[in-house]
């Protein structure tokens, strides 16, 4: 039988802090994860960070909806992107740098090619 699962980005509960999150500050950071396929190849789920920096290598498929926050990312290319609050980001494999401003909170699915 299906099971229906409802979360909400504004309470906490269930939400584990990032064990070893990224950054030249190390930021405090949580997440929580709504859902997984069972191939373990798909999953969704929410992630908090509070402002940090750090640089990424994607090998995943994303899209996350950003609910709250402000961040600016550099881009592989010498561009930035401001992102904010009602915005869709949907990276595949970019190389970059996160500066979170304003700790964000954003609602993800990845998919693990």
């Amino acid at each position: 039988m299906a099971e229906i699962t409802v979360m909400s980005s504004a309470g906490r509960e269930g939400w584990r802090a990032l064990a070893d999150p990224p950054g030249t500050i190390r930021a405090a950071g949580a997440s929580a994860r709504s859902s997984r396929a069972a191939t373990s190849r798909f999953t969704t789920g929410f992630r908090e960070r509070e402002p940090d920096t750090w640089s990424f290598e994607w090998s995943h498929d994303e899209i996350a909806l950003i609910l709250a926050g402000v961040a600016d990312i550099d881009t592989e290319d010498g561009g930035m992107l401001r992102i904010q609050a009602g915005d869709v980001v949907t990276p595949r494999g970019p190389k970059g740098t996160w500066h979170i401003r304003e700790t964000m909170v954003k609602f993800c699915a990845i998919h693990q090619s």
